[in-house]
This record gives C-alpha cells, structure tokens and sequence, in this order.
C-alpha cells in the first residue's frame, strides 16, 4: 500500500494544488504534503473524506484488492493436482514452492513475507 502516491495521483489527476486539496478537506497543506510524502498518514476518519472528494472508494484509495475464498471438494484424489492447478491458474496465484510436510510448509509461511496464500490439501486416500 502507498496511500501517499495514490493520494498523490488522484490530486494531480483532478488537478488540483495541496493547498486546494487541504481547503476542501480542512486541513494544511503540510498535511497534505506529509502524507503524499509518506510522512504521515492521514486520520481515519479523513479517509472517507478523501474517497468522497476523489469520487472512489476506501479499498480504492488504499489498493486494496479484495480476497475471495474458494472452497474445493474433490472426491477422486486423480484429480486433486489438476483441479488446486485449475485453481492457482484461475486466481493468477504464483507457487513458491510445494511442501509435502504440514509443518515444514507452515514454518515457512510464517517466516516468508513474501508468501500471501498458504493452502492447505489434505488427502489420505
């Protein structure tokens, strides 16, 4: 999340100076310009203030991209590779790697910031 740029682009987008921005919002332009600058983040509730003023939503200004849950039930174990690779396809999900043990698979997870999804298939067939 860069909420300072994206701040950035949707002033620069409607053409507008801090200071204008600061007028309609109540604020300095100081503050304005801390938070382009990632200085400061703005208070909470001048998120929704900021979302109306540029016209988008909240998950917009802060790039959020909403996670959906998918749940699978596969009854022949055949086709248990094929549909999780149906699924990371489908979801534009790059694997990092395959863990055969539970364990081994969560410890990494957890110390890789870089891992975003974890699934879990269990199948003892």
């Amino acid at each position: 999340m860069n909420l300072g740029k994206t701040i950035l682009d949707l002033r620069k987008k409607k053409n507008i100076t801090q200071d204008e921005l600061a007028a309609e919002l109540g604020v300095t332009a100081a503050a304005v310009s801390k938070w382009e600058n990632n200085y400061t983040l703005p208070d909470i509730l001048m998120l929704c203030a900021l979302a109306d003023y540029f016209q988008v939503s909240t998950d917009e200004l802060l790039d959020r991209k909403p996670n959906k849950a998918t749940a699978v039930i596969v009854t022949d174990p055949v086709t248990l590779g094929d549909r999780v690779q149906e699924l990371l396809n489908q979801h534009k999900i790059e694997v990092k790697e395959f863990c055969t043990d539970f364990r081994d698979g969560m410890d990494k997870a957890y110390t890789d910031h870089s891992i975003t999804h974890f699934f879990l298939c269990l199948c003892r067939c």
